[in-house]
C-alpha cells in the first residue's frame, strides 16, 4: 500500500472507532430534548387585569394535559394558559435533567394591560420507562405554575 492509502487507512479506522463508542449507551440513560410546540393564540375575548383578589380569568379550568405517544414520546398541552393579550406567539423552551423536564413558557409580549387564555402545546422525545417530575414554568424558572410527577410506561393513559 502507498503511504498515503494507509494514513486514509487509519483516519478512517480511528474515525469509525470513534463513531461506534460514540453511540454505545446504557439502557438506563435518560436522553429528552424538547421536539416541537406550538399555542393557540388568544382563544376568547381578552379581559382588562383587575385588581388583586378580583376573578380575572373567567374562561375556565387552567390545567396540564399529557399523553403518551408512540416512540418514547410525551405529549403536554397547557390548556388556558394565561398571557398578556399582546402576545402573538408564547414561545416554548425546556431544561431537562435526567428525569426532571422543566417546561419554560414566555409570551412575547407584556405591554397590553390585558390577559387572554392560550392552548400550549409540546412534545418531549426521548424518554424510558420511569418516573418523570414535570415543572410548568411562566416566563422563567422562578415562576412555577404547575409541578407534577408521572410514571411514564408502555401502558400509561391521557392524565390532567
Amino acid at each position: 500500500m502507498k503511504r498515503t492509502e494507509t494514513r486514509l487507512w487509519m483516519m478512517f479506522a480511528f474515525l469509525s472507532a470513534l463513531g461506534v463508542m460514540g453511540c454505545s449507551s446504557d439502557k438506563g440513560e435518560v436522553n429528552p430534548s424538547l421536539a416541537w410546540h406550538r399555542s393557540s393564540g388568544c382563544k376568547s375575548e381578552p379581559k382588562l387585569v383587575k385588581a388583586k383578589g378580583e376573578s380575572a380569568f373567567p374562561w375556565g379550568e387552567e390545567l396540564v394535559e399529557y399523553e403518551k405517544k408512540e416512540n418514547s414520546q410525551l405529549y403536554l398541552k397547557h390548556v388556558n394558559a394565561i398571557f398578556n393579550c399582546g402576545t402573538d406567539e408564547v414561545q416554548v423552551s425546556a431544561t431537562i435533567d435526567g428525569r426532571n423536564i422543566n417546561i419554560i413558557e414566555q409570551g412575547d409580549d407584556v405591554s397590553a394591560n390585558c390577559v387572554c387564555p392560550f392552548d400550549v402545546e409540546c412534545l418531549v422525545n426521548g424518554l424510558t420507562d420511569g418516573i418523570y417530575k414535570i415543572g410548568i414554568y411562566q416566563g422563567s424558572l422562578s415562576n412555577l405554575r404547575y409541578e407534577f410527577v408521572i410514571e411514564y410506561t408502555s401502558s400509561m393513559t391521557k392524565g390532567t
